[in-house]
């Protein structure tokens, strides 16, 4: 009978021994970056009771940037996933460089340069810079505070607004309200949508393009 009980026992320790570590990795916190350290120092723990602090955590830090669109099989250029992410791969913020150059409507040479920054918390900047060469040399610009009002990983559609002016022998300053659009049907196909509406000095002005590109992987054309 002893010896039955020593057995038992010997089991019941070794079952103890080798279901610890398991429990112990089972229950083990994911590994956290600055940001989601950042979140719990924001968010006390006691917030979390108002709707407003939950819309902001499980709503508004949503969407990662991989390097370009559509890498890893992506189906676009956002990546929707948890504030508590795991993979490392994506950046908190997206980048995009480019430039137009040809004739406008009247036969008149043109070139324009656009720099945009993106953020996983919405928010951004774009800063577009134009130069015509009709009878003389005339340039412009814009600059522009943006904000991502729709995120998804086929399209996205960004507001802004900001000051714009134009230099030369007309020189004036206004402001500017841009609306964006991009989106992604499929691999390797971009489709861009922009406009803007506003004044330049004591005069409207209002502009549209739509472009179709395709990626040849960060570079689109």
């Amino acid at each position: 009978m002893i010896a039955w009980a020593r057995l038992a026992a010997a089991c019941v320790l070794a079952w103890l021994l080798t279901a610890a570590p398991t429990a112990g990795a089972a229950d083990a916190p994911p590994h956290r970056d600055a940001l989601d350290r950042a979140w719990e120092v924001l968010s006390l723990p006691w917030m979390g009771r108002f709707a407003p602090v939950r819309v902001l955590r499980n709503r508004l830090l949503v969407a990662l940037f991989p390097r370009y669109p559509y890498r890893d099989a992506k189906p676009g250029y956002l990546v929707v996933v948890p504030v508590f992410r795991e993979d490392r791969r994506y950046r908190l913020w997206g980048g995009r460089l480019g430039g137009v150059a040809g004739t406008s409507g009247h036969g008149d040479a043109m070139a324009r340069l656009e720099a945009e920054v993106e953020s996983t918390f919405r928010v951004g900047a774009r800063v577009r810079y134009e130069r015509a060469w009709d009878d003389g040399r005339q340039d412009g610009g814009m600059v522009t505070a943006t904000w991502r009002l729709l995120q998804y990983a086929h399209a996205d559609v960004r507001i802004g607004v900001g000051p714009r002016w134009i230099s030369g022998r007309s020189a004036a300053f206004g402001v500017a309200a841009t609306v964006a659009v991009d989106l992604f049907p499929s691999r390797p196909w971009v489709v861009g949508i922009d406009g803007d509406v506003g004044t330049i000095g004591d005069r409207g002005a209002a502009g549209a393009r739509v472009a179709v590109g395709r990626l040849f992987r960060a570079v689109e054309a």
